[in-house]
């Protein structure tokens, strides 16, 4: 093993026998005996000018792949970055092609994962405090927390940074760490890995004096113990008398592990006794003498479209929101009947805590209803340029989500709006903004959280708008002005809301363009949710709303939020992405925040750092639980400092990184169009291999593509976002699908971009007897080894599913020479004719079958995929399917071999 921080030296090899290559590169054609190639290695090679025979049985496997790593188990061994054999690969670069000869896609680096190797085996255990490379982001493993933050919170785009502002130039890869201040354990996770609460009474969390970090577990003790040192500022700090504790013979305080601030690098600090922290709506704070803490429950309203052109998707969404309400309710009901230990998240749902909804409705006028009487009267509000509410909402309208004698209510509710949709005198119009406007004045005192479902931009009243031609710009020169919002009502209204500390989920089924940029507006900047379903279908988006109303009702979320990451000496923060509203350049403000919410934070350098030393993050976020408690949420990171560029380029992060290009990928495209965004893309991608060839190579060919090993899978993942819905040529997407595709990159959850952009294409029909059991011990399903996304990968004989997240399908292909017994054991048919999709899939393929589709929803939690068959020619939706295969070429869009040529020749003439 190479000493730390310091790339491995060239080993000294023997001459390598006659006939074989030398390792790490592609012989010369002329070196390599006619006839003869290495063990498991297939000839790849075309003669120049010419193009490969085409193939005349489609998708039959051409040998098998070369192993890209080891394998075996990974307990105790840390899993490399996109490889399924959860093995350390080898610490020598990568090389793949050739200057004269074409590429062997067995030979090149792919995000194919070996699943399998969970079967029998326990999931691989992180410690924190060992500075080491994270597990992929996307995989399973536990975490044990020692004093900095987990991966899931916190995942920089190094593990040892650049100690200075001009190695990290040089290196071309960007700086700063993707951060979800609300993120949860994945399934099966230990008690261990849940946040500790601190209840500070009146006293408030231990902080610096002089920076205001919060204390944690690299501070420094000195003195005996009555003075500590803050490792943000190095500033020393008086201890309380309080708060003050003998130190042991290491110089650790006696009740180190009593006290989690100090042995965790995630804790939540309870303030809301405090009169500092205290959120009061949008009434005057009370003074300190007459300060009195309250709790505030989140409160969801739901806006409601039932306009004339609501009539197609009215019954499935009233539908599908009452029976989330009942999953909701059984959900706090199953939380109450156990005993949840005080800190843990699921104390956000315990019998304290109450979960408040109401409802309004809206077509060509606003409409309210009284549920403090048994009849449920409607008070229909006309004027829409001016709305008001007509009763007194909060002590009137709000039910209990938790109380049996508002269950009663909320079902008289349903049966009324459905009974007066019947009727023949429809409001034609939309009134979407005045009820956004009244949904406004009724959360203005305390905030809360609107959920509305809509058809499309509003015609009449406040925040109507003409949306523009987009037919006569897109595909043009001028179709970057489709992505700015129109200036206006719905710009200043989403301002208001954020101040407010209003978040708004848009669930928006339009039939035609709505101008998504202009209405998503207000859920970006209040960091809420939009959801886009195009052409409404009720058998496959009544599951989906139902999965969305049910996820916004029950998962981890707060609001009233203010968020500020801190940072040690030499490092700063330079900028924000995400989506929220930012009224002072150091924090972010975000009127809803939830489990799923995460940001980017970019930094910089001030000065130069100093060799085996450490650099410190502090992310902090002050916010209203949803049971109403004022609460700051603390995640300190350790990093290591690194001088040399091969320690730099060891411990890149590629899901971070991706994460990173993607969000810049995404700001270029807003302000320069989707053509220069494709283009820098690309060539960020190359100045990132350029740069690890011309400094950490050793002696490399002219015609070795070099990439380094932490990073190799940067080019197919880098071809996946140019091919990606936000990013790909043409106009055959949506604008509105475009600008949603665009919402969701800035908003990832850590573990979704990488699958996100390159599906999982799992094998059905060989596999093998540990897979898609069900390991009740483990809380987990072993999934099928993934193959590359490839038609090459394809087999006429084989059955597939493709997980495809941006378009929310759970694909099974089935080709058309496929066996019968294997359509039998797959599902309970002998004919594929007989497949049908969605919930029949569910009721009657194997046992094994519905452990996988289970466990692919479980990692995704919060969004519901649904499940479509594809029979090989015979199917619409093939064309889709074909289209994800990333490393195949469509129409301008390269292929992976051809991006890999291409990105070869662009380092090739940066560095000559």
């Amino acid at each position: 093993q190479p000493p730390q921080g310091a790339f491995p030296p060239p080993q000294q090899q023997p001459p390598p026998p006659q006939g074989q290559p030398p390792q790490g590169a592609f012989p010369p054609p002329q070196t390599q005996p006619p006839g003869q190639f290495p063990p498991q290695q297939q000839p790849y090679a075309q003669p120049p000018n010419q193009q490969p025979p085409p193939n005349q049985n489609f998708g039959q496997f051409h040998g098998p792949p070369t192993p890209t790593g080891n394998s075996g188990g990974y307990r105790g061994q840390m899993p490399p970055q996109g490889q399924g054999q959860f093995q350390r690969g080898p610490t020598t670069p990568t090389s793949v092609t050739s200057p004269t000869r074409r590429i062997d896609p067995s030979q090149i680096p792919s995000p194919t994962v070996n699943l399998t190797e969970f079967a029998g085996a326990e999931r691989y255990i992180f410690n924190t405090s060992r500075g080491s490379i994270p597990p992929p982001a996307s995989s399973s493993f536990l975490v044990v927390d020692e004093g900095s933050v987990s991966p899931r919170i916190m995942r920089p785009t190094f593990n040892q940074i650049p100690d200075s502002s001009d190695l990290l130039k040089e290196s071309h890869i960007p700086f700063g760490t993707q951060f979800a201040p609300l993120a949860r354990p994945n399934d099966g996770e230990t008690d261990d890995s849940h946040i500790p609460v601190v209840m500070t009474g009146t006293r408030g969390p231990v902080r610096c004096t002089r920076c205001r970090a919060y204390i944690c577990a690299f501070a420094k003790f000195i003195e005996g113990g009555k003075r500590w040192i803050c490792p943000f500022c190095e500033g020393p700090n008086e201890v309380d008398q309080a708060y003050f504790s003998n130190l042991d013979a290491n110089g650790k305080r006696r009740d180190l592990y009593e006290r989690p601030e100090l042995s965790r690098g995630s804790v939540e600090w309870d303030v809301n006794e405090m009169h500092d922290y205290a959120f009061t709506g949008n009434k005057v704070k009370p003074k300190r003498e007459d300060f009195k803490p309250a709790v505030l429950p989140l409160r969801f309203l739901f806006v409601i479209d039932v306009s004339l052109n609501a009539r197609g998707i009215f019954e499935t969404v009233t539908k599908a929101l009452q029976d989330a309400l009942r999953d909701a309710n059984a959900y706090i009901q199953e939380n109450n009947s156990t005993d949840t230990p005080t800190g843990m998240p699921g104390e956000d749902l315990c019998k304290s805590c109450r979960t408040l909804v109401s409802f309004i409705t809206f077509g060509s006028h606003i409409h309210f209803y009284d549920f403090s009487n048994d009849n449920l009267p409607m008070l229909k509000v006309v004027d829409v340029d001016d709305p008001f509410v007509p009763l007194p909402f909060n002590h009137t309208c709000w039910l209990d989500l938790d109380a049996g004698e508002d269950w009663g209510k909320m079902e008289n509710f349903f049966k009324q709006l459905r009974h007066n949709t019947q009727v023949p005198t429809a409001e034609p119009h939309s009134a979407l903004g005045a009820a956004l406007k009244a949904a406004e004045l009724i959360l203005a005192e305390s905030g809360g959280r609107i959920v509305c479902v809509a058809t499309g931009t509003p015609k009449v009243g406040l925040g109507a708008f003409k949306p523009r031609p987009e037919h006569e710009q897109y595909g043009t020169a001028t179709e970057k002005e489709l992505f700015h919002p129109q200036e206006g009502w719905w710009t200043s209204f989403a301002a208001e809301c954020a101040r407010e500390q209003i978040s708004v989920e848009m669930i928006l089924c339009p039939t035609n363009y709505c101008e998504l940029v202009t209405l998503g507006q207000v859920c970006h900047l209040t960091c809420g949710k939009e959801y886009l379903f195009y052409n409404f279908q009720v058998e496959k988006d009544y599951w989906k709303l139902r999965h969305i109303f049910n996820r916004t009702l029950t998962r981890d979320s707060g609001y009233a939020g203010l968020i500020r990451v801190r940072t040690s000496r030499g490092i700063s923060v330079k900028e924000y992405n995400g989506h929220y509203l930012q009224l002072d350049p150091q924090d972010m403000d975000c009127a809803g925040l939830d489990e799923d919410t995460t940001f980017f934070v970019e930094l910089q350098h001030d000065e130069k750092l100093k060799e085996g030393q450490h650099s410190y993050l502090q992310g902090a976020v002050l916010y209203t639980n949803r049971c109403g408690r004022r609460r700051i949420r603390v995640h300190t990171l350790r990093l290591q400092v690194a001088s040399q560029m091969p320690a730099v380029f060891r411990h890149a992060d590629l899901d971070s990184t991706v994460a990173a290009l993607a969000r810049r990928t995404c700001i270029k495209a807003i302000r320069n169009g989707m053509p220069t965004a494709r283009d820098q893309l690309t060539q960020w991608c190359v100045e990132i291999l350029t740069a690890y060839r011309k400094h950490c190579a050793t002696n490399p060919s002219p015609g070795q593509l070099i990439l380094p090993e932490a990073l190799k899978l940067l080019p197919v993942y880098s071809l996946g976002l140019i091919k990606s819905l936000a990013f790909k040529s043409g106009t055959d997407v949506r604008v509105d699908e475009r600008i949603h595709e665009l919402f969701q990159f800035q908003g990832h959850r850590i573990s979704y971009t990488l699958p996100y952009i390159y599906p999982k294409l799992f094998p059905l029909h060989n596999m093998s007897s540990g897979v898609g059991v069900l390991d009740e011990s483990k809380g987990y399903v072993v999934l099928p080894q993934t193959e590359s996304l490839s038609s090459e990968r394809l087999s006429s004989m084989g059955v597939y599913l493709l997980h495809e997240m941006p378009t929310g399908y759970i694909f099974i292909y089935i080709g058309d020479r496929v066996q019968e017994n294997v359509l039998k054991g797959l599902f309970g048919v002998e004919s594929a004719d007989l497949i049908q999709n969605g919930k029949w899939i569910e009721e009657n393929a194997c046992e094994r079958l519905k452990n996988i589709i289970k466990q692919l929803r479980r990692n995704r939690r919060s969004v519901f995929d649904h499940v479509h068959v594809i029979r090989e020619r015979r199917d619409a939706l093939e064309t889709l399917f074909l289209s994800r295969l990333i490393e195949d070429k469509h129409g301008a869009s390269p292929g992976y071999m051809d991006f890999l040529c291409q990105a070869h020749r662009m380092i090739q003439s940066k560095l000559n």
